[in-house]
């Protein structure tokens, strides 16, 4: 198995490389404030920030974030209420340790685990921008259906994302999508052009050349010997087998598709 560390790393497009941060909007930090002051009203507003937002992907790290701190309030409030009652006698010590290994468990580790998925989805949408710059901009894909096969997100998800990244300027407004999917988007196949009614641009005389080729008809017509061995030594057009597509190849001569980049030759 292979060592190497191999990662896809989105072109220059006169920005940095996109890092995502916690999206904090004044609804936000209200709730945030809430969360350590009174634990049961940040809870309602974490839930319905979460409820309304959490379709966008830009907003699942905030949504998460938001519930560590409801549940670390939660957790310091009780545990603040708690050692008071202790303070002025109501229980003991023994009664507090109890009262606060239940609230550690009810809040405090589910608080780790929501601090842990808000930093994985803060990554993992990281990763999904500079895939997505990196897909369009340096592959050229700009199907829907085939970002969303790449990516394994919907296709409405994936439209989301490309209007938050157009916002933050990280795409440019003017690129065209387009609907639907394409069988091998990684390949591009140049437009087949129809060239019927065209003489073949390796045989077709040049506009000086014309009464040449006249005057030296009788000639031509004396020595037929000479003649197939003349015409294999022209430039010739040949076919690409990896594209399709037509490239003008000098005799005795290599070079690469103008499309695909594969080996031709006029031998």
């Amino acid at each position: 198995m292979s060592n190497l560390d191999i990662r896809r790393e989105p072109p220059a497009t006169g920005k940095p490389i996109y890092k995502h941060k916690y999206e904090r909007t004044a609804f936000d930090y209200t709730t945030i404030v809430f969360a350590y002051l009174f634990a049961p009203l940040g809870f309602v507003l974490a839930i319905f920030r979460m409820a309304t937002t959490h379709s966008k992907n830009q907003r699942k790290a905030s949504n998460f974030s938001l519930l560590y701190h409801v549940c670390m309030g939660a957790f310091i409030e009780l545990g603040i209420y708690f050692i008071i009652t202790k303070l002025t006698g109501e229980i003991n010590y023994i009664a507090l340790l109890i009262r606060l290994v239940i609230i550690y468990f009810l809040f405090r580790i589910p608080a780790i685990k929501f601090s842990v998925r808000a930093v994985g989805q803060k990554e993992g949408f990281t990763t999904l921008c500079n895939d997505y710059i990196a897909l369009i901009l340096v592959d050229g894909i700009r199907h829907i259906g085939s970002l969303s096969d790449i990516r394994g997100q919907s296709e409405e998800s994936v439209r989301r994302d490309l209007e938050y990244l157009i916002e933050r300027g990280l795409l440019l407004p003017d690129i065209v999508y387009y609907e639907g999917r394409v069988a091998n988007p990684f390949v591009k196949v140049p437009p087949k052009l129809d060239h019927s009614g065209r003489t073949d641009p390796s045989v077709a005389p040049r506009s000086g050349q014309t009464s040449e080729l006249a005057q030296s008809g009788q000639t031509s017509a004396a020595r037929p010997e000479a003649q197939p061995k003349s015409s294999g030594q022209q430039t010739k057009s040949v076919s690409c087998p990896g594209c399709g597509a037509r490239n003008l190849v000098a005799p005795a001569q290599s070079r690469n598709c103008e499309y695909c980049g594969t080996m031709l030759s006029n031998s």
